[in-house]
């Protein structure tokens, strides 16, 4: 199994819903270090997107927690964001995009496995599609073909829907994480319009930006952190982590990294 096809799979399971609590237990604790070690693999530059993943993660902290988040952003009743792929495409589950998708399910014969109920367009779905393909060492320009059929034109179309609703969900970062993954089959003008969007994402100028306490460069928009705050506050955890970028942080489970430990007080999980 290529990484590229691990790293697929990898991001397909995190978009079913977390209802074993199991699944949802890899998902808070090792996924982030997972996809850092695939996209390191395969080249992908995702470092910010999964170091955000990695901190939504650990402000949701528990299985329940994260299976009401996911719930309330893309279930019914209350679902304010779709992983209908088909819905981005052209508005419509029962539309051209659909009869795209199943069509090309056939063509590289890919069927439903018993007991899966989700409909052919969920995103978790097109992509396990996407690294059975991969996996079957067909020609690049057939992956590339699928990933910009229906992927590449959908997950901006979602970014957004879920940015409007949720400015800091493990799912935005893991579609943004999608998106690097996806990157290089992107036509020309598709890898503009991503690096436009990034650098955006990544503009000091726009919005207020809170600069580090250690080294003092800009980290992270002064809106995200204190929306942050307040959820740890309200769980009754503390966020004097959230004064510190990334770079001066521990990577591992440490909020402080040895050099900054005499220069501030040690947070446990």
């Amino acid at each position: 199994m290529t990484p590229h096809t691990q790293l697929w799979l990898a991001l397909s399971r995190a978009f079913l819903p977390p209802t074993d609590r199991e699944v949802a237990t890899a998902l808070l604790e090792s996924l982030p270090g997972e996809l850092e070690e695939l996209c390191e693999a395969v080249g992908v530059d995702a470092l910010p997107d999964i170091g955000a993943l990695a901190e939504s993660l650990d402000l949701l902290g528990t299985a329940d927690a994260l299976l009401v988040h996911f719930s309330g952003l893309f279930l019914p009743p209350s679902a304010r964001a779709s992983l209908n792929i088909a819905i981005h495409l052209d508005g419509s589950l029962n539309g051209s995009a659909m009869d795209a998708i199943e069509d090309a399910m056939t063509r590289h014969g890919v069927g439903k496995a018993e007991g899966f109920h989700d409909m052919p367009d969920h995103l978790a779905v097109l992509l396990e599609v996407l690294a059975l393909i991969a996996a079957e060492k067909v020609s690049p320009q057939e992956t590339a073909e699928f990933a910009r059929a229906f992927l590449l034109p959908a997950l901006p179309r979602l970014e957004a829907q879920i940015a409007e609703n949720e400015d800091d969900s493990p799912w935005l970062h893991l579609v943004r994480i999608a998106q690097a993954t996806l990157a290089p089959y992107a036509l020309p003008e598709e890898r503009n319009r991503r690096r436009e969007r990034a650098e955006k994402r990544a503009d000091t100028e726009l919005g207020v930006w809170r600069a580090c306490k250690t080294c003092g460069k800009p980290y992270a928009r002064e809106k995200e952190l204190q929306i942050m705050a307040k959820a740890l506050q309200v769980q009754g955890l503390p966020s004097a982590h959230l004064d510190l970028c990334m770079d001066c942080r521990a990577p591992g489970g440490n909020w402080l990294s040895r050099s900054q430990a005499s220069a501030a007080p040690e947070i446990n999980d």
